[in-house]
């Protein structure tokens, strides 16, 4: 269809199309333009006051969103609501569902417009039930709080779940119940506002955890018996209680979720408080006080600086890797065969500040000053590692021994002050030492037995120690080198 005309209302001429003539499909081509002034059409039509699509349009652009229902009462409603679906002051979203159409989609708008259909008003019971729900509640909580029976109760949370007004979700820590909450609320802040529920003993374990600090679980146990255990595993599931320390020394403290709840009495009668730092044997606490002082460190300068050796049991070692599994230190590690890096966490810098206020402290300047000591004690064993007795005491001897020429393992054995328990220990003691180049084997297979016999490596090192160590050399000449 080709117009010859100055002005054309592009959207009313495709709502005749469709309305009048059936169009499925309306495309608008403008070939020429025979004005000097393109206008964009005439001004959008306003119905008049005092009528039912004004009224109506008026009710529409108040609330948003509306349903049939609440404009089906204007004077020549379904003439009017067609009126204005034409023109496009209306949109309609579903089915009995409008909006305005001269406002934006907000979120709001798009809420309402995701509940469907209700038909019908809400009774009075279903209305007290919905406006109960703006605080996330179970179905027993509502039969308790509205004086409601189950069967009632079940029958009207069915039908407000059906229309889309209220929904269920589930709780950690209560898995067999369902709480349900009005739709317009997000799923987090329903789990936030609600308030768990617990049974007696979680009471009576919840009522003796001090509001500071916490307790020891050990002295739970030891108040209310074995099913505490049970008890604190709910009572973290619901976010009441978090669990400090390591397992073995394990301290229980209150959430503010805990410390805020209905049965929580903070003028009854509570365990004595004990900081984090008590969680903690005293060789972890000061294992997290050098590595605050010296900052990211090694486990040996973190050993060093805390002064915990590997000769006690367990080892610092041992120590560092329950600190990393309870969440205190991290590890990382900055290269390839490098020894790994550890550093505070949020936790352990929690428990050095308790351990601070307990009065326990450790200065940087003297953390650094161990770590430097202990570095030079350990370049003074490598130094002297050079000179260490692999056969067990029994090196200088041996090779003193072969300084008078090559000898057999059992010849060894016979001259040795203090023998070996086993015969086959020399032969040990001799491979250990080739190993280092300061013996050589000569001959083996059936027909020559095997000799050992001294190098210059072994005899320079034989020279060196009778120098370093005067008092402890043995002085043997190669006549006086057999033993009777």
């Amino acid at each position: 269809m080709e117009f010859d005309c100055p002005v054309v209302d592009a959207t009313r001429l495709e709502q005749v199309l469709r309305h009048h003539f059936g169009a499925t499909e309306v495309r608008v081509a403008v070939r020429a333009v025979t004005s000097d002034k393109l206008l964009s059409g005439p001004p959008r039509w306003e119905p008049n006051p005092g009528t039912g699509a004004h009224t109506m349009l008026e009710i529409v652009r108040e609330r948003g969103v509306v349903r049939w229902r609440d404009i089906k009462h204007v004077r020549n409603s379904r003439a009017a609501l067609e009126l204005l679906l034409m023109d496009g002051h209306l949109v309609r979203v579903s089915h009995g569902l409008f909006r305005d159409g001269s406002r934006p989609l907000d979120a709001e708008i798009a809420v309402k417009q995701r509940e469907p259909y209700f038909r019908g008003q809400l009774g009075t019971r279903q209305q007290t039930i919905y406006d109960a729900l703006a605080k996330p509640a179970t179905a027993a909580e509502l039969r308790q709080r509205e004086g409601v029976s189950r069967q009632a109760v079940d029958q009207i949370l069915k039908k407000l779940m059906k229309s889309g007004l209220i929904r269920r979700l589930p709780t950690p820590g209560e898995s067999s119940e369902w709480v349900y909450a009005q739709s317009g609320k997000r799923t987090l802040d329903v789990l936030v506002d609600r308030e768990p529920k617990i049974g007696s003993l979680e009471k009576a374990t919840l009522r003796l955890i001090p509001p500071v600090g916490g307790a020891r679980r050990a002295a739970l146990v030891e108040r209310l018996g074995q099913s505490t255990h049970s008890a604190l595993k709910r009572l973290v599931a619901k976010g009441l209680v978090e669990k400090a320390g390591t397992p073995k020394r394990q301290l229980i403290r209150l959430t503010q979720k805990g410390l805020t709840h209905s049965a929580y009495d903070l003028e009854g009668e509570h365990l004595p408080g004990n900081d984090v730092s008590a969680a903690l044997k005293p060789e972890q606490v000061r294992l997290l006080l050098a590595l605050d002082a010296l900052g990211p460190a090694r486990a040996l300068d973190i050993s060093a600086a805390a002064g915990v050796r590997s000769k006690r049991a367990p080892s610092a070692g041992q120590y560092l890797q329950r600190l990393r599994m309870s969440g205190y230190i991290v590890q990382e590690r900055p290269m390839p065969g490098r020894a790994p890096i550890y550093r505070l966490t949020k936790q352990g810098t929690t428990a050095i500040a308790a351990a601070k206020l307990a009065g326990k402290a450790m200065s940087p300047n003297k953390a650094r000053r161990a770590v430097e000591r202990d570095a030079a004690d350990r370049a003074q064993q490598a130094a002297s590692r050079h000179y260490s007795s692999p056969g067990q005491g029994r090196t200088p001897e041996i090779l003193a021994l072969l300084e008078s020429g090559p000898l057999t393992s059992r010849e060894i054995q016979d001259q040795l002050s203090n023998p070996f328990k086993f015969y086959r220990s020399v032969g040990l003691a001799a491979s250990d030492l080739q190993k280092r180049g300061w013996v050589r084997c000569i001959g083996s297979g059936d027909h020559a037995a095997k000799r050992w016999e001294l190098t210059s490596a072994g005899l320079d090192w034989l020279e060196a120690r009778r120098a370093q160590h005067e008092v402890q050399q043995i002085d043997l000449a190669p006549s006086e080198a057999h033993h009777p």
